[in-house]
């Protein structure tokens, strides 16, 4: 029977770090080469012991986590690899997938608090994605589960699989900001929306953003057609006699959104347990999603290698892209928006697309949008 045994503090300065590295084999899973450095504290315990009474050392431990994280392998495959039994493992991952996101959230999952670290983020919009003063992209994916037990169809999606909502904000370096996460697959992004306590803080001010920084535009977030307009969340013009201008605008804002569907690409890329269904229970399947999502952030800030730029192809200036980028902004102009908001978002959104049109305006976008070299 496993018993936990709590956490002894080591003797360093900074927190435990350890180097992460990815290889592709022959049927493009990931296998995932763990090196320990322990410098502060052990982020799960040191041993633990079962029946027989064997002892598991802390980085066996960590190595059957980050194996099914990583691979998306079943018990029943990494007992025949690490030699242990899979109603053990069963226990050994949803122990330390909270103890990853226990140890690993406070320094990795921070979001931005001051408005010097909002402006931080806002002008990386500007220089990665030419959007100013954006303060995240904010969308949904679905992460496929098994139906949990007498659940019914509360967990059934649109799509008729069963799933967990990962509603995530993430900032211009694939980097999520703020995460909510175990939502019911039945529930659309605009209700997650509604009711998370990042906009609850964000309508009364508690975050630290800064004031508005020109006429008529202030900070705010960009999404899909699904969100309703407002002065802190923009979203396409709807698809309807759409002018030049409007075109334009859905172009940008859709290239500045695009970051969020990277992330959960890269996401779903590295750790392949969400290429199938998660066969756990609700509780556990959420903290698997926890510690992959403070996972990808520690490796995007501590391994170089995590996002290569081989990953991606690139655009005509040489940032990266993912390869249906093209089409995708190609057809910014289909975007279908509704929930038209207030008149005061409305007329932030006017304000905004003028200045893409006009002084805003950057080389690329007439060709992307048009077919053109420029606005003639």
């Amino acid at each position: 029977m496993l018993e936990k045994i709590e956490c002894e503090t080591l003797n360093a300065v900074s927190l435990m770090k350890f180097n992460v590295n990815f290889w592709i084999f022959y049927t493009n899973l990931f296998f995932l080469n763990t090196k320990l450095v322990q410098q502060n504290y052990a982020i799960i315990p040191r041993y633990v012991t079962y029946m027989y009474r064997i002892f598991l050392k802390c980085y066996i431990l960590l190595q059957i986590c980050l194996r099914f994280l990583a691979s998306g392998a079943s018990y029943r495959t990494l007992e025949d690899i690490f030699r242990v039994p899979y109603n053990t493992i069963s226990i050994i991952v949803a122990e330390t997938c909270k103890a990853i996101w226990n140890r690993l959230s406070a320094t990795y999952f921070q979001c931005p608090s001051t408005e010097e670290e909002w402006k931080e983020v806002s002008q990386g919009f500007w220089d990665n994605w030419q959007y100013p003063y954006c303060l995240g992209a904010v969308d949904g994916k679905h992460v496929l589960v098994q139906n949990f037990a007498n659940s019914g169809s509360m967990f059934r999606n649109y799509k008729g699989t069963f799933s967990l909502v990962l509603f995530a904000i993430c900032d211009f370096r694939y980097r999520f900001l703020y995460a909510s996460i175990g939502c019911a697959g039945s529930a659309n992004d605009a209700a997650i929306w509604r009711e998370t306590e990042f906009k609850r803080r964000l309508d009364r001010k508690e975050l630290g953003v800064p004031d508005a920084p020109r006429q008529g535009i202030s900070y705010h977030l960009v999404g899909d057609d699904i969100f309703g307009l407002s002065e802190t969340l923009m979203k396409p013009f709807p698809r309807r006699n759409l002018n030049r201008r409007e075109l334009i605008f859905n172009y940008r804002l859709s290239r500045a959104r695009r970051v969020i569907e990277n992330s959960f690409g890269i996401l779903a890329s590295r750790f392949r347990v969400f290429r199938a269904p998660i066969c756990l229970k609700r509780e556990n399947a959420a903290n698997v999603i926890k510690a992959c999502v403070v996972l990808h952030n520690f490796l995007l800030a501590e391994c170089p290698r995590y996002v290569r730029p081989t990953d991606f192809s690139t655009d005509e200036r040489g940032l990266p892209k993912f390869e249906d980028e093209d089409e995708q902004l190609q057809q910014a102009q289909q975007l279908e928006g509704n929930r038209a908001g207030n008149t005061q978002a409305r007329n932030q959104r006017e304000a905004l697309s003028h200045y893409f049109y006009n002084e805003g305006a950057v080389p690329f976008q007439w060709k992307m949008v048009f077919g053109e070299g420029n606005d003639t």
